[in-house]
């Protein structure tokens, strides 16, 4: 696959300044967790934002849940925070691990969690457009890998982790 045709791909589902911030309406009655933004914010048109604290995570001590934003094509994308200076051995690896706990998240790499809240309380505001309060610089400096869908030329599919929120991928993880 061309950088090219990766870059397409990733600017139909993603956007490298608000990192899934295109978000679907809640829908109370799908049972969903409680949303981890303001009650302002959680009005029909926000996002489906799940808050961490709900359940136990299944991860190992080396990953931190953020939280969860289900976006309006369906995609579930989890934001997790990882040690810094990990290298790219030690990302594939977790990225691999990941992806076999939830074949179909998409999971947000960061480095650091300094900014986290303040991030998914912005993201369901995004999705309409208002990036007040989103933490781009904050999200573009600590995002360190990502796992995502990538579309093949040809109608195919398959999952890759990716370097930093760009598209460089540094392995395949399903096809």
């Amino acid at each position: 696959m061309t950088n090219a045709t990766r870059l397409s791909f990733i600017a139909v589902f993603m956007s490298v300044a608000c990192l899934g911030a295109c978000a679907r309406p809640a829908s109370p009655a799908a049972g969903e967790a409680t949303s981890t933004a303001t009650p302002a914010a959680r009005a029909p048109a926000a996002a489906a934002v799940q808050d961490a604290k709900q359940a136990p995570s299944p991860y190992t001590a080396e990953v931190k849940v953020f939280g969860q934003v289900i976006d309006r094509f369906g995609f579930v994308r989890k934001y997790v925070q990882v040690a810094p200076g990990l290298d790219d051995a030690q990302l594939v690896d977790l990225g691999k691990r990941l992806h076999a706990l939830e074949p179909k998240t998409w999971f947000w790499m960061l480095d650091d969690g300094a900014q986290a809240a303040q991030m998914m309380e912005a993201l369901p505001r995004t999705a309409q457009g208002d990036m007040q309060g989103y933490p781009a610089d904050w999200v573009e400096q600590h995002t360190v890998a990502h796992v995502v869908m990538e579309l093949v030329p040809g109608g195919g599919k398959r999952w890759v982790l990716a370097k930093r929120s760009g598209s460089d991928v540094m392995a395949v993880l399903e096809e």
